[in-house]
C-alpha cells in the first residue's frame, strides 16, 4: 500500500476492489489467452470448479466443525498408495503399477545427462535446443536485447526452429 504521507499518495488513490467472481476470472483469462474452445483450458477451468465444490462440501456440509476436520486431518491414518511393502516388516518401496508409464507401457524414467531422450517430443526439442542456440540466448541476454530482436535473430540463424512444434499452450 501507499503510506499516507508519501509523495506517491498525492498521485494515486486507494481503491478497495471486491474479489472477482469465478465467471469474471474465467472471462479475463479467456480474453488474455484467447482460449475460446481450447480443450486444455476448458478442462482446467472445470477441474477448478470441481475442486471449489469439493471444498464447499468438505467445509460446510461434511465437516462444518473445525474440531472434526482437525481430527480427520491429524489423527486418522492416510495410507500412501504409491508405496507398497513386499513382505511384512520390509521397508516401503515404490509400487511399479502406480508410477507414470509411456504410451508403450514402459515406466517413464528421468533421462541421464548426455543420454538420448526416448519421447518423440523431447527428441525434437533436443534437436531444436542446441548449444549454439543457448550461446546466442546467453549473449543476447547479457546485451539486454529485447525479445523481438532475439526472435528475429533466431529465425535468421536457426530457420529450422520454425518447424518445431511447441506442443499445447494456454497462450494459443
Amino acid at each position: 500500500g501507499l503510506s499516507s504521507d508519501g509523495i506517491l499518495k498525492q498521485s494515486f488513490a486507494d481503491i478497495w476492489l471486491k474479489p472477482l467472481s469465478d465467471e469474471q476470472q474465467k472471462q479475463i483469462i479467456l480474453n488474455q489467452v484467447k482460449s475460446e474452445g481450447n480443450e486444455f483450458f476448458e478442462k482446467l477451468m472445470r477441474f477448478a470448479e470441481i475442486r471449489a465444490t469439493h471444498d464447499k462440501i468438505y467445509f460446510n456440509e461434511a465437516f462444518p466443525d473445525h474440531k472434526d476436520r482437525r481430527y480427520l486431518e491429524k489423527h486418522l491414518p492416510a495410507p500412501d498408495r504409491f508405496k507398497q511393502r513386499e513382505r511384512p516388516g520390509e521397508a516401503l518401496s515404490w509400487d511399479p503399477a502406480m508410477v507414470q508409464h509411456t504410451l508403450e507401457g514402459k515406466v517413464a524414467e528421468a533421462t541421464a545427462e548426455g543420454k538420448e531422450p526416448t519421447s518423440e517430443y523431447l527428441k525434437a526439442a533436443s534437436a531444436y535446443l542446441t548449444d549454439d542456440l543457448f550461446g546466442l540466448m546467453d549473449q543476447m541476454s547479457i546485451e539486454k536485447k529485447p525479445t523481438a530482436a532475439f526472435e528475429q535473430v533466431v529465425q535468421e540463424k536457426f530457420p529450422e526452429t520454425e518447424a518445431f512444434d511447441y506442443g499445447p499452450s494456454l497462450a494459443r
